[in-house]
């Protein structure tokens, strides 16, 4: 699927909870769903399922490497 479809989806499903016709935790439910998607898609992120039933990214090596990049050099005075 491509953006302007998930943007569709999400525009669809947002409008269906603002009509009361799916509950609170459905509609957080497919959103969720909807944005995982989206994550793996164009990010190659897979979302885990967490202790309190929150989705949580495993971080990529790359990702990681680059932090500790930013890192390093954020703790640098520049003078």
């Amino acid at each position: 699927m491509n953006d302007i479809g998930y943007s569709a989806s999400l525009r669809n499903l947002s409008e269906q909870y603002s009509n009361r016709l799916i509950s609170l935790s459905e509609y957080r439910q497919r959103r969720r769903d909807i944005l995982n998607k989206i994550d793996e898609e164009f990010n190659g992120n897979k979302a885990t399922t967490g202790a309190m039933d929150e989705q949580f990214v495993e971080p990529q090596e790359d990702a990681s490497i680059f932090m500790k990049t930013i890192a390093f050099f954020k703790n640098k005075k520049i003078e």
